[in-house]
């Protein structure tokens, strides 16, 4: 038998409001220091190239990742959970 630990637990249920609540995003959005607009967040700092070029959607739908603009020359893309993390945020 194969349990879960709570920490995976929590993990799941962040990682899913994130994909899924507009509120959630926003806030995770706030945390980031990201520019917003009635559309998108802008201007988070990329964990693969460390410029402010990080930018998702706040309205969740097809597309619930967090984007680099540098798609040549860096390429990076995460679920907002790794995104937080890797700005400190663990305890999503």
């Amino acid at each position: 038998s194969t349990s879960t630990s709570p920490s995976d637990v929590r993990l799941a249920r962040a990682r899913y409001r994130l994909r899924t609540d507009r509120v959630a995003r926003e806030l995770a959005a706030t945390w980031l220091g990201a520019r917003t607009t009635n559309r998108r967040a802008e201007g988070v700092k990329c964990p693969g190239c460390g410029r402010d070029s990080v930018w998702f959607w706040l309205d969740p739908g097809a597309q619930s990742t967090a984007v680099c603009q540098h798609k040549n020359s860096c390429g990076w893309w995460g679920h907002l959970d790794a995104l937080l993390s890797a700005r400190g945020g663990a305890d999503v």
